[in-house]
């Protein structure tokens, strides 16, 4: 079509250069790029030269926007002929300007006594995964952004004035960036002609119109989120889009029905910000009042991804009115590529359970996919995401060599040594999260982030400083199986069976079973959560309620903030478990916990519907999660009735409570071949956990875990 803005592109073959680009960047970053390819190979890149720190404990904001400046003027512009989207990144700042653990004398240490504080770890000052509001941005543009800035300063003083001042700063930078970009197309347009040099001016007449005004067209709404895209990675390596079909659907609408594109150029611009970076994009899901809120461009997103495949961060949130053909789409994607995209999401357990922690009801319908197993309201809701995890079968290991020096043990002695721990460990996340908000808007306020939030630019106050309406620190338990078999085990040995003496489990325990390796027979045998066993999946939910009773018990007594208990490990279960001793499930020493809220490696031998009947049973009902990670059969998939039965699957699931379910379809066969052949194999993608990356690329001390997954 001769009057589109694209028609200068010849898409196959631009297409083909964008995933060349892509491979290259992975390769050369690594291991350290493996989820994440937008960010540029730095050895081709500048170090920005900062200004010297005057003072790391307590950072003026101004100072911060004014170093965020540089790293961004150190950063060329990235333009090319072929790719339709500007902006690539490189540095982050807070990779060059020390954070929380440079200021000294801030650690929160356990209170004395409280042995259970030992074993949770918060990771005071990081970046969390929370979801902006990026419609602030796409609605009033750049320059409505500092319009409203400058009305906003005069009206404040002292170090909230000073705060507005420095968001005001980092919006200047970000229109300088963006200006950069412009010129850039423009300077390589003199240098090419037809249609390229066309496209390229076109690029720039975007690029120039999106620096100051709203996005007025798709194409202009996505040159803007791939601007943002690289500038959100240069501050603090936040990587959230939130709900892209609602904050661009409209725009795709009127450019399809008024002819200024067509769908498959509207497909390819999307496949040109999905292989630019692995930002969390969230599709689908219900409006305030619980209608369905899919689109056009909810299909575009899923059909663009499908183009190109590889490495993204895509959820679907699944809700009883979400159109056939959409959820169709997902599984077909989870089944046909075997690459765990798209995240599946239970809309309705996820609302309810935000609601039930205290967000009002219509603002809960709207949360987004904001990270692994992470969700948050846009622009209204903070949590230090991703920040926390709490070691439960560490607790449980102490609490049995606690009670073995006391002169007599039981199951429910036990127990109440668990429920201590468990306490200890949520009051210490507690202590430690109103740590953050204290110190962490001193050290590294959320400058960039704050722009996109509802609260801080109107009153001078930072994000993480609670600037915003709900904060609600999401509190991530490791090794639930673990501990739920080990309870069952123990019990079962020492009090039913009296094949030992607690004090004689625990010395097995410290020896890793070296002498008594019938002892670590009889603990192996179960029964174990993972496989619809009342017994296991009972004592599971106990200790699941032991959890969240405590992180709401924890919680500040002047309700500043909430914690939410989720089942999740991300990738910590590997190191934790290499650092933890045998446990009374019959886990040897040095071995991986239990992976997230799954069974323990090689326990769930029932098949995927006992699975997600036992995971059922431990959803927190907080807003967190506890995902179902699930390895489905290629050759199941591969049936004449495949998607058929998978999406009835996934139903199911959803009827059941579950809050999320993480699918890969790619046989261990093929995992072997790509360990032993990675030459082969380097176009292999997998959910690791809740993310997705190159499974070559991963450490390889990854990978025994990962085939455990098989067993």
């Amino acid at each position: 079509m001769a009057s589109s803005a694209l028609s200068a592109y010849d898409i196959p073959r631009c297409l083909e250069h964008l995933l060349t680009r892509r491979s290259a960047w992975a390769d050369c970053l690594g291991t350290s790029g493996a989820d994440h390819t937008g960010r540029r190979p730095l050895a081709d890149l500048p170090r920005p030269a900062l200004d010297a720190d005057p003072d790391p404990r307590r950072r003026c904001p101004l100072y911060l926007a004014r170093q965020y400046r540089r790293v961004l003027e150190a950063t060329p512009a990235f333009v090319e002929a072929d790719d339709p989207l500007p902006g690539a990144w490189g540095w982050q700042l807070n990779d060059l300007l020390p954070g929380m653990g440079a200021v000294e004398g801030v650690e929160c240490r356990p209170a004395a006594g409280e042995w259970g504080a030992a074993h949770v770890a918060v990771n005071v000052g990081m970046p969390g995964h929370w979801v902006p509001d990026l419609g602030i941005g796409l609605r009033a543009g750049w320059g409505g952004l500092r319009r409203r800035l400058a009305q906003t300063r005069l009206s404040l003083e002292g170090e909230r004035r000073t705060y507005v001042e420095a968001l005001d700063e980092v919006a200047a930078a970000a229109q300088q960036f963006a200006g950069r970009h412009a010129d850039a197309a423009r300077r390589l347009a003199a240098e090419e002609a037809g249609d390229r040099a066309r496209a390229l001016r076109t690029l720039a007449a975007a690029i120039d119109a999106v620096a100051e005004e709203p996005p007025q067209t798709f194409r202009q709404a996505l040159v803007w989120l791939s601007l943002y895209m690289a500038l959100n990675r240069a501050y603090n390596g936040a990587n959230v889009i939130g709900r892209l079909d609602q904050l661009a659907g409209d725009l795709l609408d009127a450019d399809l029905a008024a002819g200024r594109l067509n769908r498959e150029e509207a497909v390819f611009l999307v496949q040109a910000l999905l292989v630019r970076d692995t930002h969390f994009i969230c599709l689908g899901g219900t409006d305030a009042q619980g209608i369905d809120a899919s689109n056009e461009l909810t299909r575009v997103v899923l059909d663009a991804w499908r183009g190109i495949r590889g490495p993204a961060n895509i959820g679907l949130r699944v809700h009883p009115r979400l159109p056939d053909d959409v959820l169709e789409r997902a599984g077909r994607l989870l089944l046909e590529t075997g690459e765990g995209t798209p995240s599946l999401v239970n809309d309705q357990a996820i609302a309810a359970g935000l609601a039930a922690s205290g967000l009002p009801a219509e603002a809960a319908r709207c949360y987004a996919y904001g990270g692994c197993h992470w969700w948050g309201v846009p622009g209204r809701q903070y949590g230090l995401a991703d920040g926390t995890k709490i070691n439960l079968p560490a607790i449980l290991l102490e609490a049995l060599f606690r009670m073995s020096e006391e002169d007599t043990g039981s199951s429910a002695r036990l127990w109440e040594l668990l429920e201590e721990g468990v306490g200890q460990a949520y009051r210490q996340a507690s202590r430690l999260y109103a740590l953050h908000l204290r110190e962490s808007p001193r050290v590294f306020p959320e400058l960039f982030g704050s722009l996109w939030a509802h609260g801080p630019a109107d009153r001078g106050e930072d994000a993480l400083a609670g600037g915003v309406e709900h904060l609600c620190f999401v509190a991530d338990v490791m090794g639930l199986a673990n501990v739920a078999d080990g309870l069952v085990a123990a019990n079962e040995v020492v009090e039913a069976r009296r094949a030992c003496t607690w004090a004689e489990l625990a010395e097995a325990l410290r020896t890793d079973f070296a002498a008594a390796p019938g002892l670590l027979r009889l603990l192996s045998q179960g029964p174990h959560f993972g496989n619809d066993e009342t017994r296991a999946d009972d004592v599971a939910a106990r200790v699941r309620d032991l959890c969240v009773r405590q992180a709401r018990a924890a919680g500040p007594t002047d309700g500043r903030f909430s914690i939410l208990t989720g089942f999740y490990s991300w990738n910590a279960h590997n190191d934790a478990g290499s650092r933890l001793g045998a446990t009374p499930d019959g886990r040897a020493a040095g071995t991986p916990l239990a992976h997230g809220a799954n069974p323990a490696a090689g326990r769930a031998r029932q098949g995927p519907t006992a699975l997600a009947r036992s995971l059922a049973a431990i959803q927190p009902g907080t807003g967190a999660s506890a995902p179902l990670h699930l390895e489905w059969d290629p050759a199941l998939a591969r049936q004449p009735d495949g998607l058929d039965t998978f999406l009835s699957f996934v139903t199911s699931c959803c009827d059941l409570g579950l809050t999320q379910m993480v699918v890969n379809c790619v046989s261990r066969a093929t995992l072997e071949d790509a360990i032993a052949d990675p030459d082969r194999h380097r176009d292999l993608v997998i959910r690791v956990t809740g993310f997705s990356a190159y499974f070559v690329n991963l450490d390889p001390s990854l990978y025994a875990e990962i085939l455990s997954r098989y067993e």
